[in-house]
């Protein structure tokens, strides 16, 4: 393993809310909700891309609540393909 200098931060130091548990991700989301409106977002989102008939997005999110729900440990590479097809 590479050594990292004593100033650099380890990603992998779980502090605070601990967002690989399942209950936890669910009372962030019921907290989110309480203040914001996810379909309304993505819709202002879709709206300022202003992006032609047809066209995709991808988002592509590595968060530790998806990483957990896929059975992936630390360490575990994720690897991402995307297939254009003209």
């Amino acid at each position: 393993m590479i050594q990292k200098p004593d100033w650099q931060w380890d990603e992998m130091q779980q502090v605070g809310t601990d967002y690989t548990d399942l209950k936890e991700v669910e009372a962030y989301n019921k907290r989110m909700a309480d203040f914001r409106n996810v379909d309304a977002e993505n819709r202002e989102i879709l709206t300022t891309l202003d992006l032609p008939a047809g066209a995709s997005v991808l988002e592509i999110v590595a968060s530790t609540c998806l990483r957990r729900q896929l059975g992936l440990k630390d360490g575990n590479k994720v690897k991402i393909e995307i297939l254009i097809n003209p």
